[in-house]
């Protein structure tokens, strides 16, 4: 808007020095000492430069609505996908709540070292659902679901424990899998609430003063997009 605003100044400025210069050209020829003369063109001038400036208003004017109409649509847009995303993050939080505690019942049953597959396979069916839902993917609906390779290995990690009778390594490694699953799961969570370009420049500026969770999710990331760009480099290698 501010670039059409001085075109039209412009303009206007460009219109007025032809008008001076047609007038005293055309009819008088010379400048006129006549009051008579002067009134007129004042007039003219006066007249001129009324209509331009209405002309100015009205684009000016029509410039201001359509920013207003365009911010209250994306406001709208905004407070739709807010409303979305709550109920997501709802929904997320939920499957969060039943994993964790499933994983913790097993985990109490790992270390008093008896053996119950009804908490197992109770763990391993939320583990299916999460997979097969669309609460946790990548931006891409053929990507795997990103808690999909830990699922594997901690089904693999009861296998194995099985077959080696509570093996202690085999054990540490099982624990493992359902701690990092757990943390991928509130990393996922957190940092799908706060994108934002606007949220993200705040964190970074003002770390002191936001939830440490949200700070350490935020270094995840980095620390994950760094990891990222150093494999394309390799790969480019």
């Amino acid at each position: 808007m501010k670039k059409g605003v001085i075109t039209i100044c412009v303009i206007i400025g460009l219109l007025e020095v032809m008008l001076v210069i047609a007038y005293f050209s055309v009819f008088n020829g010379a400048i006129s000492t006549d009051h008579q003369d002067w009134n007129t063109f004042l007039q003219i001038f006066n007249g001129f430069v009324m209509a331009i400036l209405t002309a100015v208003n009205i684009y000016i004017f029509y410039q201001l609505t359509v920013a207003i109409e365009d911010k209250n649509q994306k406001r709208a847009v905004k407070e739709k996908i807010f409303e979305a995303q709550s109920v997501i993050t709802q929904m997320r939080v939920k499957q969060y709540e039943e994993v964790s505690t499933a994983i913790y019942n097993v985990i109490a049953v790992i270390i008093r070292r008896k053996a119950d597959n009804g908490e197992q396979e109770s763990l391993l069916k939320k583990l299916a659902e999460i997979d097969g839902s669309l609460l946790f993917k990548n931006y891409h609906l053929t990507d795997a679901p990103i808690l999909q390779e830990l699922s594997k290995q901690i089904m693999t990690g009861f296998e194995t424990l099985a077959l080696n009778n509570n093996n202690k390594d085999n054990m540490e490694s099982l624990l493992n899998s359902m701690t990092a699953y757990l943390r991928l799961m509130e990393t996922y969570i957190v940092s799908q609430m706060i994108i934002d370009k606007d949220v993200e420049a705040y964190i970074k500026d003002d770390d002191n003063n936001v939830d440490c969770t949200i700070s350490c999710v935020r270094q995840v990331l980095e620390k994950t997009l760094e990891e990222l760009k150093k494999q394309e480099l390799e790969t480019q290698k």
